[in-house]
Order: C-alpha cells, then sequence, then structure tokens
C-alpha cells in the first residue's frame, strides 16, 4: 500500500481523508490542472460551482503496479442533482488520468433531466476500470453532519449513497491524486446538508 498523506482546501477531516461540498473554495482554485469537468459545455458552470478537494503527498509507482481506489459519496439531502465528486490522477500539475466523476446517487450527469449535452460529467480515462455503485442510506458523521438520519422531507430517503472502486496502472512516475467534492450551482450547499466524500482506499 502507499502511505499517502493530504493536503485539504476547504472542508474536511483530520482522523481519515473525508470532504464535503461545503468549504466555499471556488473552481477556480483548480485552474492550474485545466479539468473539464463538463466536456462540450457551453455555459459558465465554473463561476457557479465552489466545494472542496484533498491533495495526496507525492507517491512513487513503477511501470507494472496497478493503482487502486475506493471512495464512498453521501448525501444527506434528497436533491444530489447540482452535487459531484470526482478524482484526479496528477503527474505534476498535469492530468494523467481522470478516475472517476460522479453524483452521490452515481449518477453521472448534472440535473435532474437526463444526460443531455454539456450536463454529462468528464468520463473516465482509457484504461481506468471500474467506476460507481449507487447505494442506500449509510449512517456516518462527518464534520457534525449525521447522514442517514431521516427525519423530515428534507433529508435523504432514496440512492443517497454510492461506492466509487476504479484502479489504473498508470505507468512508472511519480504522482498526486486530487479528490473533489463540489456543487454546480448558483444557490451553495447548505452547510446543515452537504454531500460528501470518504476516500477508504488509495493505494497499490
Amino acid at each position: 500500500m502507499v502511505n499517502l498523506g493530504y493536503a485539504l482546501t476547504g472542508r474536511g477531516g483530520d482522523a481519515f481523508w473525508w470532504l464535503d461540498n461545503s468549504g466555499g473554495v471556488p473552481w477556480s482554485a483548480l485552474t492550474a490542472h485545466s479539468f473539464d469537468l463538463f466536456p462540450g459545455a457551453t455555459d459558465d458552470w465554473q463561476s457557479q460551482t465552489s466545494g472542496s478537494f484533498l491533495v495526496s503527498t507525492p507517491f512513487t509507482l513503477t511501470s507494472a503496479q496497478v493503482l487502486a481506489v475506493t471512495a464512498r459519496m453521501v448525501t444527506a439531502h434528497p436533491q444530489p442533482f447540482d452535487d459531484v465528486g470526482f478524482a484526479l490522477l496528477l503527474h505534476g500539475s498535469t492530468i494523467k488520468a481522470v478516475l472517476f466523476a460522479a453524483r452521490p446517487d452515481a449518477v453521472n450527469h448534472r440535473g435532474d433531466l437526463g444526460p443531455i449535452p454539456g450536463t454529462v460529467f468528464a468520463a473516465a480515462s482509457a484504461g481506468v476500470t471500474g467506476g460507481a455503485t449507487p447505494g442506500g442510506l449509510v449512517k456516518m458523521m462527518l464534520g457534525g453532519v449525521e447522514y442517514g438520519l431521516v427525519v423530515d422531507a428534507s433529508d435523504c430517503t432514496g440512492t443517497c449513497s454510492c461506492d466509487v472502486s476504479v484502479t489504473c496502472t498508470p505507468g512508472a512516475g511519480t504522482y498526486h491524486i486530487l479528490f473533489g467534492m463540489f456543487r454546480v450551482s448558483n444557490v451553495g450547499a447548505n452547510n446543515a446538508k452537504p454531500a460528501a466524500m470518504v476516500v477508504t482506499f488509495a493505494g497499490v
């Protein structure tokens, strides 16, 4: 296993890797990586997007080593149409591979009208296998927010989570992994009921 530390920008955890989309960090903070979350989009989605991101410490792989990443995304509210979590494998500031991009309910696009052009998230890069599997209520406490708690109609009761598992063999080199949890909306995330990601494994 690769022994990784991390640096968090926005809102997230200390004891283990987690982040949510209430951090208020603008999308422009990721400009150096030139990540096109919505290939083909013509609207100014970047100015509406904010959240948090986490970058691992650097690690080195040999040409034959397989990188594996698993994560769980959860939402505390019932309509995660504008929430997105993703992971990028970086070589320096350049994206070596898009590992995944999905909503907390495992859907691959923004909004509730289906995958229309300009709303579909960037697909995983060639050579990345696996993806997101939808799940139900997951009970956990992150940053004082209790996920999986159903008290009223503002709480999530359906597809409230997804588990992500991906692998790739990027080749010999030194890399970082960037994890992001953002909201694409003029209305910012509800700090009391955000969407979050827990990174459960990153290594070989």
